[in-house]
């Protein structure tokens, strides 16, 4: 026994709206034009094959667990994305200094699941400091450990230095000491062992840009 219902309202009562049940066994069928859209059972809401869940003027909140794609294994769960900013702050190992920075010194970065790529331009005057230049202010802490699983490995030739000045000497990529600072090694034709780069008292301007992973 079928048949058709057609309002352009119904309402089982002003609190609930439109109730609609069937047995712990059955489905809820969408249909249109006698194929299937979406099916809502015990475990949730399939869309049909080829159809998409499809949300305008509004956001899917799926805050609570994230979202699989591509599969429902562990592995293909998106559990977080979120943009921000982050101020980057330059300063020496030995002796800190004073880190002044003008309007321009900024951050920016964007976490997807457990990456975080970051864009920086640490722009501002150093003054007193000595040792190692570092910079802090990173969004997120670095994945712990020492195992390749966790992007441990990866942290350490991901974030690229397109421009530093007043360095006079050849800096390398940033690392990412487990202690969530940014550092360099002075690059040769064969390897890092040229050591750290060391602090400038100046105004320094330092644009770099890469990504790390989180636990």
């Amino acid at each position: 026994m079928g048949g058709y219902i057609m309002s352009s309202t119904i309402n089982a009562d002003t609190t609930n709206g439109v109730v609609v049940t069937s047995d712990t066994s059955g489905e809820i069928k969408l249909q249109s034009a006698g194929a299937d859209i979406a099916t809502v059972s015990s475990t949730g809401l399939a869309m049909a094959s080829g159809k998409d869940l499809t949300l305008s003027s509004t956001a899917l909140d799926a805050s609570a667990s994230g979202i699989y794609l591509g599969g429902t294994a562990a592995a293909n769960l998106l559990d977080d994305y979120e943009e921000g900013t982050w101020t980057p702050n330059l300063y020496g190992a030995t002796t800190a200094g004073t880190f002044t920075p003008n309007s321009i010194n900024a951050g920016f970065y964007i976490k997807v699941g457990r990456m975080v790529t970051i864009y920086g331009n640490c722009r501002g005057v150093l003054s007193g400091a000595a040792g190692t230049a570092q910079i802090n202010g990173l969004p997120f802490a670095r994945a712990s450990g020492g195992v390749a699983d966790n992007g441990y490995n990866a942290t350490f030739s991901a974030i690229c230095i397109s421009y530093w000045s007043p360095l006079s000497v050849n800096a390398g990529g940033f690392l990412i000491h487990p202690n969530n600072y940014i550092y360099s090694h002075t690059r040769t034709a064969t390897s890092s062992s040229g050591g750290t780069v060391q602090a400038v008292n100046a105004d320094n301007n330092v644009h770099f840009s890469g990504s790390y992973y989180t636990n």
